[in-house]
């Protein structure tokens, strides 16, 4: 293996890496736009919406990234006493994607069925505007709105797809090593 392959197959290896991709950047990428723009511009039901669809393309690949970081950070304070590599377990794996699909649809769901849920995020996100950017958050409750759940089967398929090139690459560098 050259020197350019294997550079362009270590990236896939970091923490974070699952997010590296067309499916959860452009999910993100359209959340932000039909949030901050398109339903302001033009509201209608397709961007009220879309962000429910989006949010299921991403939102599990960043719940898999963030724990793959705070292993990470685990892993490098207790590295001086285990000697273990501090990259380990920091890609992505089966149960965490799961895990963040799990969490994702929980969200999707309670947000848009039980009012005191949607009530206590409302007001979370009004503590979080410390810059009063926002004038008041709006979150309506839809329950169609949960048809979005639908859209984590594309994610799983990618997510699996991502998963094979990841111990592709990982099978690729422990036999280099040895």
């Amino acid at each position: 293996m050259t020197q350019a392959q294997e550079h362009q197959e270590s990236w896939k290896l970091l923490p974070g890496s699952e997010m590296v991709g067309w499916l959860p950047l452009g999910g993100l990428m359209v959340t932000v736009l039909n949030n901050h723009w398109w339903q302001w511009r033009w509201p209608n039901p397709f961007t009220g919406i879309l962000t429910d669809f989006t949010v299921t393309l991403f939102f599990p690949f960043l719940v898999s990234a963030t724990l793959g970081y705070g292993v990470l950070i685990i892993n490098s304070l207790t590295w001086p006493f285990t000697r273990r590599s501090i990259w380990r377990h920091t890609t992505m794996t089966r149960a965490r994607m799961l895990f963040g699909m799990a969490l994702t649809a929980t969200a999707l769901v309670t947000l848009n069925l039980i009012p005191w849920v949607r009530d206590s995020y409302v007001q979370f996100l009004e503590n979080m505007d410390i810059f009063n950017w926002s004038h008041g958050f709006l979150v309506v409750m839809d329950p169609y709105d949960i048809l979005g759940c639908l859209f984590l089967w594309p994610t799983y398929r990618w997510g699996m797809r991502r998963l094979d090139e990841i111990s592709h690459s990982t099978e690729r560098f422990t036999k280099e090593d040895q």
